[in-house]
């Protein structure tokens, strides 16, 4: 989502970079489209920050595999599950797989305990 979010970063650089070039009481040339850029950017944060981002919903198996194999056709799109994504609910997924990892790594641990107590 941040790659998302950043997609403009290096066109808004290049227009700072031709600004900077030649003299300095020349009008900007790429204000409106800077402007527009940076508004874009501003709204899609505060979308994310808050309700949430309107995209495919990347934490469903079956739309996430079908995005995969997906050859870019408009008409197929609308096979996908779309879903706001905000970033709450990123960190609670990273949250949720966390623990799950940790439940996981204990209960193998408790397995490879008992089969090794069983042992002796």
């Amino acid at each position: 989502v941040e790659g998302y979010l950043s997609r403009f970063d290096e066109e808004l650089e290049q227009i700072k970079v031709k600004n900077s070039i030649g003299a300095k009481s020349k009008r900007k040339q790429h204000a409106s489209r800077q402007d527009s850029i940076e508004f874009t950017q501003k709204i899609e944060k505060q979308d994310f920050d808050g309700a949430g981002l309107e995209m495919i919903d990347w934490f469903d198996n079956k739309t996430l595999t079908y995005f995969l194999s997906w050859g870019g056709e408009l008409r197929f799109l609308q096979n996908m599950k779309i879903a706001r994504i905000n970033r709450n609910r990123i960190l609670a997924q990273i949250e949720a797989e966390e623990k799950s990892g940790l439940m996981e790594d204990q209960s193998e641990t408790s397995t490879i305990e008992t089969s090794s107590s069983m042992e002796t």
